[in-house]
């Protein structure tokens, strides 16, 4: 005879809401499952209604400006690879793309198009990183759950050494400007800043009257993402600077560096002014350009004997491997050295010098 077990009152109850609640959570557990094991075979995981890739577009150019703090140049870049991508995925001619309609394969077809119009290695790689960031901000908002452009590997991309100054260059083009007029003077201190200071353009842009301290002899860099870093003035751009700031005129601005309408210099407006100067230092037009001198400051600190990890701070790099560059500059330098030995010296001359 089998024993009955009497329950509580309100027992029964209880084991049932436990029950439900247990199923519940399997329910959930086997959907995360489910999703973890798509986000693995390389299927995205939407996220969210759908979302017009053109807003999409507008809104993380908003962030990138907003929140990031890129530079405008900066943006403007994003945002035409960015177009360029929307525009592969409109010629279907079916109905306006949405976030998320992109696949791998749509990702692939348009790096195969760059391709077969020629693209380099270069643009293919800045375009495949413009879709990763923008990919990455959807599956943030909720776009996305999983990034379509996970597992895209960069091409390989050509070796190139940085253009930069030899001493001789650089020497002939700190005498060019006019330092009898305020324009000239203004010239030679963004030369100052760009060769002694390391700037990028739009950091030398950025700058402000009161971001120069003479009395501790430093000045305040605004840099890529609102980074800040401080960089020590040596003697040359602090007295270009001091003698730059005894002509400058007022004006409505307090950027430093401003044009002869007295507002905030853009960056066409230093590019021409160093461009005009090069000219007349009878450099080549590429070595004139702010890049090239923010490249002879890092080329030179290296030569100098300054670790790379201090270079890689007063140049305000995000990894010591974009600063690694200079290191191969002076190796190269060496291994042209050495080959001068050649120069001038014949077969018979050299086998007798090695055999004394």
């Amino acid at each position: 005879m089998r024993k009955t077990v009497s329950k509580r009152p309100g027992e029964g109850k209880t084991e049932n809401t436990m029950l439900a609640a247990l199923v519940r959570q399997i329910k959930i557990l086997t959907k995360t499952i489910e999703d973890l094991r798509a986000a693995g075979k390389g299927a995205e995981v939407e996220s969210g209604p759908p979302k017009s890739l053109a807003e999409a577009i507008d809104e993380y150019e908003s962030y990138l400006a907003a929140v990031k703090g890129l530079s405008p140049k900066t943006i403007a870049a994003y945002v035409y690879d960015l177009g360029r991508f929307r525009s592969f995925m409109e010629e279907s001619g079916g109905p306006a793309p949405t976030v998320q309609q992109i696949r791998p394969e749509t990702i692939s077809g348009f790096l195969e198009k760059l391709h077969r119009r020629g693209c380099g290695a270069i643009t293919t790689t800045r375009a495949l990183s413009s879709i990763r960031g923008f990919l990455a901000y959807g599956v943030r908002i909720g776009h996305l759950a999983v990034s379509p452009a996970r597992g895209f590997a960069n091409p390989k991309r050509p070796y190139n050494l940085p253009v930069y100054l030899t001493e001789d260059e650089l020497d002939r083009l700190l005498s060019i400007p006019d330092m009898g007029t305020w324009l000239g003077r203004r010239d030679a201190a963004m030369l100052a800043a760009f060769a002694f200071g390391g700037l990028r353009l739009q950091e030398l842009i950025n700058l402000g009257v009161d971001d120069v301290d003479f009395v501790n002899r430093t000045m305040l860099i605004n840099g890529k993402g609102r980074k800040q870093r401080p960089i020590p003035l040596n003697q040359g751009l602090s007295d270009a600077l001091q003698k730059y700031l005894e002509v400058r005129p007022g004006g409505k601005t307090g950027s430093l560096f401003i044009s002869y309408l007295l507002k905030t210099l853009s960056p066409r407006g230093v590019e021409k002014a160093l461009a005009k100067h090069a000219r007349k230092a009878g450099i080549a037009a590429i070595k004139g350009h702010p890049h090239a001198l923010r490249h002879s400051f890092g080329t030179g600190l290296h030569r100098r004997g300054v670790d790379i990890v201090e270079i890689r701070s007063l140049m305000g790099h995000g990894s010591v491997a974009t600063t690694q560059i200079y290191v191969s500059v002076n190796a190269e330098e060496l291994r042209d050295a050495v080959g001068k030995l050649d120069a001038g010296v014949d077969g018979g001359a050299r086998g007798k010098g090695l055999d004394q």
